[in-house]
């Protein structure tokens, strides 16, 4: 029951928020798009609100960091993670829609400076050493989490910098963990979709 009165709020919430907030301001971070492409393993677009990231991120100090947003979808995170105090917001987004979408809220919020959006599969993004906070959403399927996983693995293996992963909804636990010196160090429930997440430092 608690679960179903939270579904609904949301989706009160987020209509409320598109037809009121973001529409006149010309954005659209809130509207779900099942976008999924069975190829890559991808599993569509639902909008991870600024409260939810809010609250995973008393965990971590972005402050003054690089923060990536592994698909990314039309921004909402990449651009709230840059008003919560990361110096740099980056977004990979395989669906070219998905992709427009978030360069155009980006236009329209005026923060292009500091958040971008990159069209790419996320296994070919070769600038990961560059970021100090990762962030993915249930993206992919297990198969295409590994193969990021490897990627980020070999371009900060000879890195000794603190780095962290915030792993929202469901996640591939042994893929992250496959990382070199890289720790579990909380699990929970966000509170605002009741939804499970685990952080994780490597260093």
């Amino acid at each position: 029951m608690k679960t179903r009165l939270l579904w609904f709020y949301r989706v009160v919430q987020y209509t409320f928020n598109s037809l009121f907030y973001e529409l006149p301001r010309g954005i659209d971070f809130s509207m779900r798009n099942k976008y999924s492409n069975k190829e890559y393993g991808l599993n569509g677009y639902a909008m991870t609100s600024k409260s939810a990231l809010r609250n995973m991120l008393g965990k971590v100090d972005i402050r003054s960091k690089k923060f990536i947003d592994i698909g990314s979808g039309k921004g909402a995170v990449v651009y709230n993670a840059y008003k919560l105090g990361a110096k740099h917001s980056l977004g990979i987004e395989y669906s070219p829609q998905l992709h427009k979408i978030a360069l155009k809220n980006f236009k329209n919020l005026k923060c292009n400076d500091f958040c971008l959006s990159v069209n790419l599969d996320a296994r070919k993004f070769s600038d990961y050493s560059d970021y100090d906070v990762y962030f993915l959403f249930n993206p992919f399927d297990d198969n295409v989490y590994n193969e990021v996983m490897m990627s980020i693995k070999a371009q900060i293996q000879s890195d000794s910098r603190v780095r962290w992963i915030i792993a929202y909804g469901k996640s591939n636990k042994s893929a992250i963990m496959s990382l070199d010196h890289c720790h579990l160090v909380y699990q929970g429930i966000c509170p605002c979709r009741n939804t499970a997440f685990a952080i994780y430092r490597i260093n």
